[in-house]
């Protein structure tokens, strides 16, 4: 399940205190093998920690990682895709279509109603990112809480809130392709990768085709940029 609506890119993004600031990856978000329940029931209880403490007029701002789409929008997605997940209704699963009618579904429903119905499904979907290979909505709701913080003026979230797990197993990926990433230490770079990039955090944004091409130029400090844009899950 590829994480994510099927459209466009974000900004440019803030970089945490102390993340990105090595070699591999995996020397600076440290999960390990991760529990996909625990990052998908972790993602949920942080997005919705955040829309709860939303103003009507944040509810309605847009999502610029998600153009066309607010945070009600993105709110709705979520809360549909886990019904659909619970019902078995995978039909053009992350297609346009498929996401379009959650959102529009659920256009005239509260905050709170989208709420109960995301929560209520939390245990089920959980259960079904652990069985499931490969990517799932695990990863969808940590890059969704990523584009969620991002839209309203949020600083990111820790590495331990679940971007770190995805972005390891993301990485997986596409080292299975062929294609490796080191993260900058002080500026030196290892040698030996396909992209050495910044920070671990702008390597996460960027690799969910979250950063507009300037801000990529600037976090990849060595390689291709096109063929990391290529590369991205959620590429055009």
């Amino acid at each position: 399940m590829r994480p994510g609506p099927d459209v466009g890119r974000g900004r440019d993004v803030a970089r945490p205190e102390g993340v990105g600031q090595g070699g591999p990856v995996s020397e600076h978000v440290g999960t390990g093998s991760p529990r996909w329940s625990e990052v998908y029931s972790r993602g949920t209880a942080g997005f919705v920690e955040v829309v709860r403490g939303l103003s009507p007029a944040q509810v309605r701002a847009g999502v610029p990682a998600c153009p066309g789409w607010t945070v009600h929008d993105l709110l709705a997605h979520q809360a549909g895709s886990s019904t659909d997940v619970v019902r078995g209704d995978l039909d053009g699963v992350t297609t346009a279509p498929w996401t379009a009618r959650q959102v529009e579904d659920r256009r005239d429903r509260t905050v709170a109603a989208l709420v109960a119905e995301w929560e209520a499904n939390v245990p089920t979907v959980a259960a079904w990112c652990d069985a499931a290979s490969g990517p799932n909505p695990a990863w969808d709701v940590a890059v969704h809480l990523s584009d969620l913080r991002e839209a309203v003026g949020l600083p990111p979230a820790p590495v331990e809130s679940g971007w770190g797990a995805v972005l390891e197993a993301a990485v997986d990926l596409l080292r299975e392709q062929g294609a490796t990433v080191s993260v900058a230490q002080r500026g030196l770079d290892p040698g030996g990768t396909t992209w050495h990039v910044a920070t671990a955090y702008g390597l996460w944004r960027g690799v969910f085709s979250r950063l507009d091409r300037p801000a990529l130029e600037r976090e990849v400090l060595r390689g291709d940029v096109d063929g990391f844009r290529r590369a991205a899950f959620l590429a055009d």
